[in-house]
């Protein structure tokens, strides 16, 4: 079984290159708008490549 890898950001990273609040991002992450991974037991970070998907998709 191939797993893929995953480029983990922070909410305020995510939240910078989106030009958003850190609170919009986590209650996209509540909502699942965006997926959100526990890499530690007290981090949770979001994937760079949903994020950039995100800003294509704005941006269009």
């Amino acid at each position: 079984m191939k797993l893929e890898k995953i480029n983990y950001i922070s909410y305020k990273d995510a939240a910078a290159m989106l030009n958003l609040s850190i609170i919009t991002i986590k209650k996209w992450a509540q909502k699942g708008i965006i997926k959100r991974y526990a890499v530690t037991a007290r981090s949770v970070f979001v994937d760079r490549d949903e994020i950039l998907e995100l800003i294509k998709s704005k941006g269009a």
